[in-house]
């Protein structure tokens, strides 16, 4: 009888071993393409950032909630949006994003909005609890982008959100000293 046993346990002890890897191997072949298939159209929302339509940030939103990714350049897709002035799909993933001051080594989306001069999703931006005082890698900030790009609309718009005038760059000067030697009289009226 205990020969028997043995052999049975032995038999037993094969098969749970058996069955192990075989369940082993299915979770990992699972895990694999679940993370294949998952990873592939992650990297889409930077194209529709850049180019897309509402439709295909509500789309992609359907089956991906996030939008606080980040490509291997550092970029998030409202970053893109912002820079390429794709103002709709901007808003959206402003609305969508739980990092709105996100920043990367050339800033935040605010940064890329008042570089790039898109005055509108600049607004949105700061409806959306944007930072206008978050300096880039640069030492710049939105305001002085604005101020740069001589546009007063932009420049009001920052200050009414709390844009600070008095902060001096990395060249020592801040927004009324570009306003003055680009001799913006509305934008130095404003930041008087």
């Amino acid at each position: 009888m205990g020969k028997n046993c043995d052999t049975s346990s032995n038999k037993m002890k094969i098969l749970c071993g058996i069955s192990l890897a075989v369940f082993l191997f299915y979770i990992v072949f699972y895990v694999f393409d679940v993370c294949k298939l998952n990873a592939a159209p992650k990297s889409e929302i930077f194209d529709i950032a850049r180019k897309g339509t509402v439709n295909q940030v509500e789309e992609y939103l359907a089956t991906y909630p996030s939008m606080d990714l980040v490509n291997s350049s550092g970029y998030t897709p409202l970053i893109l949006a912002c820079y390429h002035g794709n103002v709709n799909v901007a808003q959206l993933l402003a609305k969508h994003t739980k990092k709105i001051n996100y920043q990367e080594e050339y800033g935040t989306a605010l940064h890329a909005a008042s570089y790039k001069n898109h005055l509108e999703i600049v607004k949105s931006l700061l409806e959306y609890k944007a930072d206008p005082n978050i300096v880039d890698e640069q030492g710049t900030t939105a305001l002085i982008y604005a101020t740069q790009n001589k546009n007063p609309k932009m420049v009001a718009l920052l200050l009414k959100y709390g844009a600070d005038k008095a902060y001096l760059d990395q060249r020592g000067n801040n927004a009324l000293q570009y306003a003055l030697k680009s001799k913006s009289s509305e934008i130095i009226e404003l930041l008087n």
